[in-house]
């Protein structure tokens, strides 16, 4: 499996992607706690894109659930993009494939964002 590797970027309309790759688990959480915890702050619309994540664990999802948390708390939203194997499978059993959390393609996403 591939290491973990975070990229950001802002669409300039008030939308953040993140993508994440590679493998989520407690060792790689407090990097991926700081990029959401980043984009979180910035008060910015997040999707989070995770066709090249391979692997997440239960850290993982506890961080996006808390960052969808945080957001909707700030009136904003946090969708997840393109989950594939393991993690579509961890989303699923976890009862969060839901369309208002999980999209499945970056178009769809970017459509039902909600830009300030």
């Amino acid at each position: 499996m591939k290491p973990l590797a975070i990229t950001s970027r802002e669409d300039g309309l008030g939308v953040r992607e993140i993508e994440i790759s590679g493998e989520v688990d407690l060792a790689v959480a407090d990097q991926m706690q700081a990029a959401l915890d980043d984009a979180i702050d910035d008060g910015v619309e997040l999707l989070v894109v995770l066709r090249e994540c391979e692997f997440i664990d239960s850290t993982g999802i506890a961080l996006l659930v808390r960052a969808r948390q945080k957001l909707a708390d700030r009136n904003g939203r946090l969708l997840l993009c393109e989950p594939v194997g393991q993690v579509r499978e961890v989303l699923t059993i976890s009862g969060l494939l839901e369309p208002s959390f999980v999209v499945d393609s970056l178009e769809e996403a970017r459509s039902s964002s909600n830009p300030r």
